[in-house]
């Protein structure tokens, strides 16, 4: 069963990268997905917003990256072909497993 913290950032990132594509982003489409990658969690959130604006690391982008790399995770932001993603890595492996 996943741990606790995975399960948390699990959620947070997708919370975060959803509430900024509706706040920030200004697109009329969102694609969000998760699925198992091997040994790796993956979380994609993908619009269709003009373009990616200037990265300002606050609160929201601060968190979710402290939150994926205490889990020695990836999190990765990229524009291509007109959309902008968010996609973060996240290791299932032993030490991310709950024990009880």
């Amino acid at each position: 069963m996943p741990s606790i913290a995975l399960s948390q950032t699990t959620y947070r990132v997708t919370q975060e990268s959803v509430t900024n594509v509706l706040r920030h982003a200004n697109a009329s489409h969102m694609q969000v997905s998760a699925l198992i990658d091997g040994e790796n969690l993956r979380i994609e959130v993908t619009d269709d917003g003009p373009s990616l604006p200037d990265l300002k690391f606050g609160r929201g982008l601060t968190g979710m990256s402290e939150r994926v790399r205490a889990l020695d995770g990836k999190l990765e932001l990229s524009r291509e072909n007109g959309r902008t993603t968010v996609c973060c890595s996240l290791p299932i492996h032993p030490a991310t497993l709950d024990r009880s």
